[in-house]
Protein backbone atom coordinates (compact mmCIF):
# COMPACT_ATOMS: atom_id res chain seq x y z
CA UNK A 1 0.00 0.00 0.00
CA UNK A 2 2.78 2.38 1.11
CA UNK A 3 4.84 1.73 -2.25
CA UNK A 4 1.45 2.55 -4.69
CA UNK A 5 1.48 6.00 -2.60
CA UNK A 6 4.81 6.39 -3.52
CA UNK A 7 4.45 5.71 -7.10
CA UNK A 8 1.54 8.04 -6.97
CA UNK A 9 3.80 10.65 -5.35
CA UNK A 10 6.50 10.46 -7.69
CA UNK A 11 4.08 10.51 -10.48
CA UNK A 12 2.09 14.04 -9.55
CA UNK A 13 5.73 15.78 -8.95
CA UNK A 14 7.01 14.56 -12.31
CA UNK A 15 4.32 16.22 -13.66
CA UNK A 16 4.56 19.27 -11.66
CA UNK A 17 8.26 19.76 -12.59
CA UNK A 18 7.30 19.54 -16.30
CA UNK A 19 4.59 22.04 -15.72
CA UNK A 20 7.28 24.97 -16.27
CA UNK A 21 8.29 23.47 -19.46
CA UNK A 22 4.55 23.03 -20.74
CA UNK A 23 3.96 26.28 -19.89
CA UNK A 24 6.85 27.67 -21.65
CA UNK A 25 6.47 25.95 -24.98
CA UNK A 26 2.77 26.58 -25.19
CA UNK A 27 2.50 29.81 -26.71
CA UNK A 28 4.37 33.24 -27.00
CA UNK A 29 3.03 36.04 -25.18
CA UNK A 30 0.21 37.82 -26.91
CA UNK A 31 1.00 40.41 -29.07
CA UNK A 32 0.64 44.21 -28.52
CA UNK A 33 -2.05 46.04 -29.58
CA UNK A 34 -6.10 45.51 -30.14
CA UNK A 35 -5.78 42.40 -32.65
CA UNK A 36 -8.72 39.99 -32.25
CA UNK A 37 -6.88 37.14 -32.89
CA UNK A 38 -6.58 34.51 -30.13
CA UNK A 39 -3.25 33.53 -28.86
CA UNK A 40 -3.07 30.59 -30.98
CA UNK A 41 -3.89 32.45 -34.20
CA UNK A 42 -1.19 35.06 -32.89
CA UNK A 43 1.53 32.65 -33.25
CA UNK A 44 0.54 31.45 -36.46
CA UNK A 45 0.45 34.45 -37.67
CA UNK A 46 3.09 35.93 -35.94
CA UNK A 47 5.23 32.88 -37.54
CA UNK A 48 3.86 33.40 -40.92
CA UNK A 49 4.64 36.87 -40.65
CA UNK A 50 8.38 36.95 -39.79
CA UNK A 51 8.90 34.21 -42.13
CA UNK A 52 7.45 36.18 -45.06
CA UNK A 53 9.69 39.47 -43.59
CA UNK A 54 12.94 37.66 -43.83
CA UNK A 55 13.04 37.78 -47.44
CA UNK A 56 12.68 41.71 -47.79
CA UNK A 57 15.56 42.60 -45.87
CA UNK A 58 18.20 39.44 -45.89
CA UNK A 59 20.85 41.05 -43.28
CA UNK A 60 17.81 41.30 -40.31
CA UNK A 61 17.65 38.42 -38.06
CA UNK A 62 15.68 40.41 -35.97
CA UNK A 63 12.06 40.28 -35.74
CA UNK A 64 9.45 41.16 -33.66
CA UNK A 65 5.83 42.32 -33.47
CA UNK A 66 5.03 45.77 -32.17
CA UNK A 67 1.78 47.13 -32.29
CA UNK A 68 -1.69 45.69 -33.69
CA UNK A 69 -5.12 47.49 -34.73
CA UNK A 70 -8.07 47.22 -36.08
CA UNK A 71 -8.43 48.64 -39.50
CA UNK A 72 -11.90 47.08 -40.94
CA UNK A 73 -14.95 44.82 -39.46
CA UNK A 74 -17.01 43.66 -41.70
CA UNK A 75 -19.50 40.18 -41.11
CA UNK A 76 -17.15 38.05 -43.17
CA UNK A 77 -13.58 39.47 -42.46
CA UNK A 78 -11.82 41.25 -39.96
CA UNK A 79 -8.60 43.20 -41.22
CA UNK A 80 -6.19 44.45 -38.96
CA UNK A 81 -2.55 46.39 -39.21
CA UNK A 82 0.22 44.46 -37.79
CA UNK A 83 3.84 46.02 -37.40
CA UNK A 84 7.18 44.41 -36.92
CA UNK A 85 10.20 46.18 -36.00
CA UNK A 86 13.12 44.85 -38.01
CA UNK A 87 16.24 46.07 -36.88
CA UNK A 88 15.15 49.30 -36.13
CA UNK A 89 12.68 50.02 -38.90
CA UNK A 90 8.54 49.75 -38.42
CA UNK A 91 7.15 47.99 -41.07
CA UNK A 92 3.29 47.16 -41.51
CA UNK A 93 1.76 44.69 -43.10
CA UNK A 94 -2.45 44.18 -43.79
CA UNK A 95 -3.52 40.75 -42.35
CA UNK A 96 -7.28 39.79 -42.98
CA UNK A 97 -9.07 37.03 -40.74
CA UNK A 98 -11.87 35.15 -42.56
CA UNK A 99 -13.80 32.56 -40.46
CA UNK A 100 -14.05 28.88 -42.07
CA UNK A 101 -16.38 26.25 -42.75
CA UNK A 102 -14.67 24.27 -40.47
CA UNK A 103 -14.85 26.67 -37.29
CA UNK A 104 -11.32 27.78 -37.59
CA UNK A 105 -9.58 31.22 -39.34
CA UNK A 106 -8.10 31.59 -42.06
CA UNK A 107 -5.64 34.35 -42.81
CA UNK A 108 -3.97 36.29 -45.53
CA UNK A 109 -0.91 38.86 -44.85
CA UNK A 110 -0.15 41.17 -47.60
CA UNK A 111 2.68 44.24 -47.08
CA UNK A 112 1.63 47.72 -46.86
CA UNK A 113 2.45 49.39 -49.69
Amino acid sequence: MAEDSLMTALAHWRWLAALPLFVATCGDAPVPGATSADPALQHDVTNLLTMMDSGRAKGCSQRKVVDTQSIETAPDHQTERWVIDRCGERVGYSVTFKPNSHGGTDFNIQPEK
